[in-house]
């Protein structure tokens, strides 16, 4: 597992475990308090992997659980509670195991803890869930991938194979993705530590004690008379589920290069550059004589694997390529076919994948960034921030369909929506609506775009790709099953490394010179016989690509073969942008 990412000056493990009990309706048990504090200290004494990953349908109150999951709301006040007396150990307290104060009660012990909700990670395939979740002994992994049900791939997912119970009409709002309203795992977070933070989006592995709790109480200052008079009464009866966290947190994602190998012994063994161009290319729609369009599928790779190294405030973030894969205009026999190919693909190799196929109605009723209930004054959800489907964890790979959006009236909510896809596209960061702030406040996101369509996307993307005209011959799938596991692991490879390149100053300096060589006499001809002119446009997109092309390669420098490779790939995509 990785290492704590952050260290706090939390409680001990039996300060928490009593804290929880006395708060929890069932802990007055006779006995049952003892027998949690032994249950607990067996199971943390087994190791964070074999701590039994929480399940909304089957994890019993007062159990220890995992739970790897997305911070989305952060900002709940600070919880008062009441831990412990100081001093005391098991003999100290009842029979049971609870601590009780009675009539003398010391309010000079009252403490803060930090509390968050957390919703599963968006997006998370069944692959890579088996890997976290399980130590598998007798089947590989590899194995495993090759029987996993990708039509799972459109509802929010659970460890249990039964669905799990539905969560309050106050916590609907808070799960990302359409249509799930409360048919997804999520959770109060409750930290023993005043002084933590976290931002919203990101994911962590929390190991805690699970119980329930009313949602944290909340100000109605915002809300009209009318709803906030009904928002205490619609929330006092609201339990939703709570984990008590007993151990440091882990991040999980972006996914690390040692997670994987950490957790399995058959993890860890890449494919190569070629296999993985191959696989990609296998996605796309073919060309005549059956031919696979590698081009295409490196320029693929090098977004796939891209992600923010830096960004300065109000500038564009450094390390990203947003693609545009153009189909050939006129392509309307296989109705959405290369698109929903092209998702099932990657989500075989990805460990996050998001689908979006724009429309209209999804548009106008979905929220694609997060709105604060104060600005959508609902007293069913409390006073609480409600999801956008762009809130999501970073190294999210995210696949548009533009051929979905039909013409029509776009609304002032669709026309917000679209306006927070193509900021986040361009900027990496995601808008909040919140009362009295700007529409610059927001949280910062890394996320992988990839669009597809007929037409030039109407999104701010870095670089349009045209695909080849396919071939309407039908072409049998490969001889033998690819091998996903590598291919995974070469992108997670990849992808990590990048924020450990360098370009060396004599590469720059040839760079330099390439480029005042290029501004003069054009990068290549058209079919015209005229130059291509070159801008500062263009060097910036090299640079990206370059950067990214630089981590296919074991050595993972930036050289001057990387360069000319650039210049190739770049040149072809010009040229069949030119004879569209």
């Amino acid at each position: 597992m990785p290492v704590p990412v952050t260290k706090s000056a939390m409680l001990s493990v039996d300060e928490i475990l009593r804290t929880a009990m006395r708060e929890h309706p069932e802990a007055a048990t006779r006995g049952e308090g003892r027998r949690v504090v032994e249950e607990v200290r067996r199971v943390l004494g087994r190791g964070p992997m074999r701590t039994p990953v929480y399940d909304p349908q089957t994890t019993a109150q007062l159990s220890v659980c995992r739970f790897r999951c997305m911070l989305q709301d952060t900002g709940y006040p600070l919880e008062v509670y009441l831990p412990p007396a100081a001093g005391t150990d098991d003999g100290d307290v009842e029979e049971d195991g609870v601590d009780r104060d009675g009539e003398n009660m010391d309010w000079s012990r009252l403490k803060e803890r930090w509390v968050g909700w957390a919703v599963e990670v968006p997006g998370e395939q069944p692959w890579i869930k088996q890997i976290l979740d399980t130590t598998p002994l007798e089947q590989g992994i590899a194995a495993q991938m090759e029987d996993l049900d990708l039509a799972r791939r459109h509802s929010p997912s659970s460890t249990s194979t039964s669905s799990p119970t539905d969560l309050p009409q106050a916590v609907h709002g808070k799960w990302p993705l359409p249509g799930a309203k409360g048919s997804y795992a999520g959770a109060l977070i409750k930290i023993y530590d005043p002084n933590i933070a976290f931002r919203p989006g990101t994911a962590y592995e929390f190991i805690g004690i699970l119980s329930r709790s009313r949602l944290p109480a909340s100000s109605d200052d915002f809300l009209p008379p009318s709803i906030a008079q009904d928002s205490d009464e619609n929330k006092e009866d609201v339990l939703v589920p709570a984990i008590h966290v007993l151990t440091e947190p882990y991040e999980v994602y972006p996914l690390k290069e040692a997670t994987l190998a950490s957790v399995d012994a058959n993890v860890g063994v890449s494919a190569g550059r070629e296999e993985v161009i191959e696989y990609l290319a296998g996605l796309l729609p073919r060309g005549e004589s059956s031919e696979l369009d590698r081009t295409a599928a490196e320029v693929l790779l090098l977004a796939l694997i891209s992600r923010v190294t830096s960004k300065a405030p109000g500038s564009v973030p450094l390390g990203t390529l947003t693609l545009d894969l153009l189909l050939p205009r006129g392509s309307t026999s296989d109705e959405g076919a290369a698109f929903r190919r092209l998702v099932a693909g990657i989500q075989r190799v990805m460990p996050l994948v998001v689908d979006v196929e724009l429309s209209l109605q999804l548009l106008s009723q979905h929220a694609f960034y997060p709105i604060s209930s104060h600005v959508a004054a609902s007293a069913s959800t409390g006073d609480s921030l409600q999801a956008g489907l762009l809130q999501l964890a970073p190294g999210t790979a995210v696949l548009v369909n533009e051929d979905t959006l039909q013409g029509g009236d776009l609304q002032d909510r669709g026309v917000r929506n679209l306006k927070a896809l193509a900021d986040t596209v361009r900027t990496q960061k995601l808008r909040y609506e919140f009362p009295y702030v700007s529409e610059e406040f927001g949280m910062e996101t890394d996320l992988a775009f990839v669009v597809m369509g007929q037409g030039k996307s109407l999104l701010p993307v870095d670089l349009h790709m045209p695909l080849l005209k396919p071939d309407d011959a039908a072409h049998p799938g490969p001889s033998t099953a690819p091998n996903y596991l590598g291919i995974a692991t070469y992108l997670v490879h990849s992808r990590a490394a990048s924020s450990k390149l360098e370009i060396p100053a004599n590469v720059a300096e040839f760079i330099q010179a390439e480029f005042i060589r290029l501004r003069k006499e054009g990068h290549g001809v058209d079919a015209k016989g005229e130059k291509i002119p070159v801008g500062e446009a263009d060097l910036r997109n090299w640079m990206r690509m370059g950067r990214l092309l630089a981590l296919m390669y074991p050595e993972t420098t930036f050289n001057q073969e990387v360069w000319k490779r650039v210049l190739e790939l770049d040149l072809e995509r010009k040229m069949r942008m030119a004879a569209r």
